[in-house]
């Protein structure tokens, strides 16, 4: 019996410490701040050094995040491929956070905790290919799908060029729907922009290049069998988040 308690005490003890420099290593993994699901320790400070193999970028992506309002805790994490000109990137608050991705094959996690305390943050980490991020003319032929400016909705970086060329199955059409674009505009769409090879839109616009800040939707529509989609963003350092856009394959009646 005695033994049995002091194996759930050394347990309950690993679960609520904190060890200050933990290194993950591979290609994917998970981490957490200390005593996740139940509330994190007051005054605590934990470090995860994560190396995915060479050639590889890190993405993170945080699956409970609840840290408090105005509690002090706080997540910092170096190394950020779009980190909004913050170094190091910091996360804190109670709200779901987007994916964070690294620059190189390595990143740091810190997490601080004050006097306050909540249940925290679980997390996970994969190694990705920064093609999968910014791919060069990669062929899409699902019958539906979703295409993003880099790091989206993060700020997208500078010197990028995408691009993907979508192919649709014989006798079916193709609708892309651009749900959101933020994009900057030096005038003529001449540094960033989102250019649609060809197609026409919903209001009657024709395929071209886009850029700004864009409210409502647009909508393409294709009749051949093939078409491309390009972005690229120049060497300016300004804070805008890019697009997101979604294809889907169609019947000529416009029917899935």
């Amino acid at each position: 019996m005695e033994r049995k308690r002091f194996v759930i005490l050394n347990l309950l003890i690993l679960a609520v410490s904190c060890t200050s420099q933990e290194f993950l290593n591979g290609s994917s993994g998970f981490f957490s701040s200390p005593n996740f699901p139940n509330n994190f320790p007051q005054n605590t400070s934990c470090t995860w050094n994560i190396t995915v193999p060479s050639g590889y970028i890190i993405k993170v992506t945080f699956h409970h995040f609840e840290l408090g309002r105005g509690s002090g805790a706080r997540v910092a994490i170096t190394n950020v491929a779009s980190d909004d000109g913050r170094q190091p990137f910091q996360l804190s608050g109670r709200f779901l956070p987007a994916p964070v991705y690294s620059v190189g094959n390595s990143i740091q996690v810190i997490f601080t905790s004050l006097t306050h305390q909540y249940p925290g943050f679980n997390a996970s980490y994969m190694a990705i290919t920064y093609e999968s991020v910014c791919p060069n003319l990669t062929i899409l032929n699902d019958t539906s799908g979703v295409i993003t400016s880099p790091f989206y909705p993060r700020h997208y970086p500078k010197n990028q060029r995408c691009s993907w060329q979508i192919t649709t199955s014989k006798g079916k059409h193709i609708v892309l729907d651009v749900e959101f674009l933020d994009i900057e505009n030096c005038g003529g769409c001449s540094c960033d922009y989102l250019e649609i090879k060809s197609g026409l839109s919903l209001d009657g616009n024709a395929a071209g290049r886009k850029c700004s800040h864009m409210s409502e939707r647009l909508t393409y529509y294709w009749f051949r069998e093939s078409f491309k989609v390009l972005f690229v963003s120049n060497g300016n350092r300004r804070w805008y988040r890019g697009f997101r856009a979604t294809f889907t394959q169609v019947n000529p009646t416009g029917k899935l």
